[in-house]
């Protein structure tokens, strides 16, 4: 794309290309650096499913059931796919279960934590993850490369976990589709659509509990670990939201006066109210707040995405705010803006290193067909508040992704895996 710029578009998207391969280089010595890092709190089993015509044309017929939950989940659902809008939506019950009638996914392991604790695997970096749901239907999509604290207080596989025998919480279907696609209604060419992004679509069941893992715990606290994610709050009912701040404060009350990366990555919530709680809830433990684009709207109504940003850092007393967006990320943050910026390269480069590879990878070069574009006017600008250092990268960005699920989670884990602190 670089050869139809020119002027100062050019050389920033020819110095973003430079940048990128400064990390390129290091990357194996974050990898070998690394701490053992702690994610958590919401393992989930997801169902994959890649919407194609049968998969649309069952969407389209819904829109008009004589259940009003069915008809409205279709209707939502439809409108997504219409208009390539990603997102996260807690379903209603009985529109969960035509969900589950309706359509075969495959399962795999799902959940921020879980997936960058995968990512992190992946790349040779341990870490340890949160778990309360062991039952044989969780354990058995988890990757055996991953670590759960045994009944023993040490670190094991999933495999190596006896099986709880308690009912599993239910999926979490994910919905996929790509860039480009034609497809067709019930009706044929009167309801067909070509799709307009590559993204994905997450519908949970009614609230579930979080991992609030006693056992996890106390292996934090005994081996100082100070690099921590966490996530999945959106998946609690609001009233859990307190007794959830009471255990992280009782739990990890010795963090405080520590320096530490606690770094919080909210997800699409049901409402600004459960959004605002949620963080809210983590003030005072958490000092780093990550979310995406479309998710940032959430917390904050003002439309400027920097204002947006060290608004919320304020009103939260955070050391720093990081927004992700296809095609470029940002930070603001009272930390040291070279490493901040070498974090948000390294976090876009994984990202978009899985979207061309369809899996986690430690990259050696640039993505293949993937194109960088110059940084939005808005991200080309001074901090409004100089306690808080503006950070910006472009990010490689293709059209047309093998994968959608999880791309946000592995830029959290290359962000993560140079922030952490040595």
């Amino acid at each position: 794309m670089s050869e139809t710029l020119s002027g100062n578009d050019l050389l920033e998207v020819e110095e973003a290309r430079a940048k990128y391969a400064a990390v390129l280089g290091g990357l194996n010595g974050l990898v070998r650096t690394a701490p053992l890092i702690a994610t958590g709190f919401s393992v989930c089993n997801d169902h994959i499913c890649t919407v194609g015509e049968v998969e649309f044309a069952a969407i389209v017929d819904a829109r008009d059931d004589d259940d009003a939950e069915v008809r409205d989940l279709a209707r939502w659902l439809h409108d997504r796919i219409l208009n390539g809008r990603g997102g996260e939506v807690l379903a209603e019950r009985r529109g969960f279960d035509w969900i589950v009638r309706t359509f075969r996914g495959t399962p795999t392991m799902g959940g921020t934590g879980a997936q960058v604790s995968r990512v992190l695997a992946s790349l040779g970096v341990q870490s340890v993850l949160a778990l309360s749901d062991r039952t044989a239907a969780q354990l058995d999509t988890m990757d055996d490369g991953l670590r759960v604290v045994g009944d023993d207080g040490g670190l094991h596989s999933p495999r190596e976990i006896t099986p709880s025998p308690a009912r599993p919480n239910d999926p979490i279907f994910v919905f996929q589709f790509t860039q480009g696609v034609l497809l067709r209604g019930a009706v044929g060419d009167a309801e067909a659509i070509i799709t307009r992004r590559s993204t994905r679509i997450i519908l949970r069941a009614p609230a579930r509990a979080l991992d609030l893992d006693d056992a996890f715990a106390a292996y934090v606290e005994d081996h100082r670990l100070t690099t921590m994610l966490l996530s999945g709050f959106q998946t609690a009912e609001p009233a859990a939201v307190e007794p959830t701040r009471a255990w992280f404060q009782d739990r990890f009350a010795w963090l405080a006066d520590r320096p530490r990366l606690v770094h919080f990555e909210i997800a699409e919530y049901e409402s600004h109210e459960h959004a605002r709680s949620a963080v809210a809830g983590l003030t005072g433990f958490a000092n780093s707040l990550g979310m995406s684009l479309s998710e940032l709207g959430q917390l904050a109504s003002i439309p400027d995405p920097v204002e947006a940003a060290v608004a919320i850092a304020n009103e939260l007393g955070l050391d720093r705010v990081s927004v992700h967006a296809d095609d470029f990320a940002f930070v603001v943050t009272t930390g040291d803006p070279v490493l901040e910026e070498e974090a948000l390269l390294a976090g876009c480069l994984l990202a978009a290193s899985r979207a061309v590879t369809g899996a986690p990878v430690l990259p050696r070069e640039m993505p293949a067909g993937t194109t960088l574009s110059p940084l939005p006017a808005s991200l080309r600008r001074e901090s409004p508040d100089p306690r808080y250092r503006l950070v910006a990268v472009p990010s490689p960005y293709t059209p047309s992704p093998c994968v959608t699920l999880g791309l946000g989670d592995t830029f959290v884990a290359g962000m993560l895996l140079a922030l952490a602190p040595r």
